[in-house]
């Protein structure tokens, strides 16, 4: 029978017979050939669908890889890594190379942009492979654990891709899924952070800070922002305007842990090199000469803070014009400081982004300005702003705590307006 020939064939005939009858089933089918990649108006056409979340991170990696691509292998792919991580009983089972992937995810998550070094995935490894049981795994050796994690699937796709001789990245999809997963206060380890951060760029010690910055995780911003720094001037030298840019971000970072008088300091430098190698007129030295101006209302320096605001404004209009937005930005902050000073505020201060329209919103600053000053008014001192900003300083208080830099900036804003005492009491009231 034609069973029991199949039954006792051997593997090669097997084999072939096989791939026979698949060759006869295929040649019968209708070929359509698709591009890998979307072209410009398909993707213009899949963003209809965007809705979905699968198609929109589908486009998002539309550039690297093809959406249909990213639809089909990414599930494969996310399921032999959790498959990977069973006891090694298997050799197809690499509890070594499912670290590597899981290191390489997580220094994605961390801001980290560009790909990563196998060296600093390698030494991660480690600390997830631990994680998950260690040598109760039986991992594997490392060349075979790379040979896994790096091997093409669904024909260009792996689960890490190399991108040189010494860098990955892991696919998208498993960064997307790992990321939704996790719950919001999730957080990579500070280890693998700090550890990034020995081996990037300043660009990736930029996403870094900014990512440690949104999180709320002030002191290791501060870091990142200073590697950061440091990288500039040892690549580009002090006078550089990028390295001028990120002494100003550090800065800022100092002055959000609180350490006023080491800010205005570094703040002070910022300026000092910016109007030496930048000009007076420079962006950038505008806006240290804003922070400056803010640190000196923070510590209560109010004249000293608004001759200086005015002083920048002026120069905005004078270079920049007055419909740009490091002018307008100006104003607001100068509006800002009118109501600290309680003095009244014109409607040309507070309503700096013009009206709101749908898809453009507000700055958070404007909308704060335009809550105190009230939409039908030409001008108002203290008594409408008062409870907003006291409002606004108490429900910081209750969710960031005392301590914290955001907490601290609304204390100062609703400080100066209503007081030390008119805050403590709202407080009490529970506004």
């Amino acid at each position: 029978m034609e069973a029991d020939r199949l039954a006792n064939a051997g593997a090669d005939d097997l084999q072939r017979h096989v791939r026979k009858e698949a060759r006869e089933v295929l040649e019968q089918a209708h070929r359509v050939r698709l591009e890998r990649l979307f072209t410009d108006e398909e993707r213009t056409r899949a963003e209809a669908y965007v809705a979905d979340p699968r198609i929109g991170d589908a486009l998002n990696s539309a550039a690297d890889f093809g959406i249909a691509e990213y639809l089909a292998a990414g599930p494969d792919l996310c399921s032999d890594w959790e498959n990977a991580w069973s006891a090694n009983s298997e050799p197809d089972e690499p509890s070594a190379g499912a670290a590597l992937v899981a290191a390489a995810i997580d220094v994605r998550c961390t801001g980290y942009g560009s790909a990563a070094p196998r060296a600093l995935v390698e030494r991660l490894h480690e600390r997830y492979l631990d994680e998950r049981g260690g040598s109760r795994l039986r991992p594997e050796p490392l060349d075979t654990a790379w040979a896994w994690a790096t091997r093409p699937r669904r024909v260009t796709t792996a689960l890490l891709q190399p991108v040189s001789d010494d860098g990955v990245e892991a696919f998208d999809y498993l960064v997307d899924v790992v990321q939704r997963r996790r719950p919001p206060d999730h957080h990579v380890a500070e280890v693998v952070v700090r550890e990034a951060l020995l081996e990037c760029s300043a660009a990736d010690a930029d996403g870094v800070a900014t990512v440690a910055q949104r999180q709320g995780r002030y002191a290791l911003a501060e870091h990142a922002w200073r590697t950061a720094y440091e990288l500039r001037v040892r690549h580009l030298g002090g006078d550089h305007v990028d390295t001028i840019a990120a002494q100003g971000r550090l800065a800022a970072a100092i002055r959000d842990a609180g350490r006023r008088t080491e800010a205005e300091a570094a703040f002070r430098e910022v300026l000092a090199a910016s109007m030496q190698v930048l000009g007076a007129g420079h962006p950038h030295t505008l806006l240290a000469r804003s922070d400056l101006a803010f640190l000196l209302l923070d510590a209560g320096q109010f004249a000293q803070a608004e001759a200086e605001l005015r002083d920048v404004l002026a120069e905005c209009v004078r270079t920049l014009g007055p419909g740009q937005p490091q002018t307008l930005l100006t104003r607001s902050n100068l509006a800002l400081l009118l109501i600290a000073t309680r003095r009244p505020v014109t409607r040309r201060h507070a309503a700096v982004c013009g009206p709101k329209r749908p898809g453009r919103p507000r700055t958070v600053r404007s909308i704060g300005v335009g809550a105190a000053i009230g939409a039908e008014e030409p001008a108002v001192g203290l008594p409408a702003c008062a409870p907003r900003a006291a409002r606004g300083w108490c429900e910081s208080r209750r969710v960031f705590g005392l301590g914290d830099p955001a907490q601290g900036r609304h204390r100062s804003g609703g400080q100066y307006l209503v007081g030390p005492t008119a805050i403590a009491g709202a407080g009490a009231a529970g506004v």
